[in-house]
């Protein structure tokens, strides 16, 4: 589940960072800050954590890979495509609505 919210916070991103110009670096600063003050699960904004504990070798690899990455990637695509999905269909839904059958 964590995962999941994670993927609906970093998804946005991409519709938010063309508009957001100057100010795209204080955007996704903020989100990947609120991914972790959450303590959520995401490949990316996650990863430096865990890739950093197997450098230290605090963690072997294939823990990073079984513990972290295998549940979270999965997590991460449904909850983006999820929200990209609803935002897509958002969009046309009115379009849609005026057809007939």
């Amino acid at each position: 589940m964590k995962a999941v919210l994670a993927g609906w916070l970093i998804a946005p991103m991409v519709w938010l960072l063309p508009s957001a110009r100057s100010a795209a670096v204080l955007m996704v600063a903020v989100l990947t800050y609120v991914v972790a003050e959450c303590d959520l699960a995401h490949v990316i904004a996650g990863s430096v954590e865990a890739a950093y504990a197997v450098l230290r070798s605090h963690a072997a690899v294939q823990d990073y890979l079984l513990r972290f990455f295998a549940p979270t990637l999965p997590g991460n695509v449904v909850g983006g495509v999820a929200l990209v999905g609803l935002l897509n269909h958002a969009s046309i839904a009115p379009e849609m609505t005026g057809r007939d059958g």
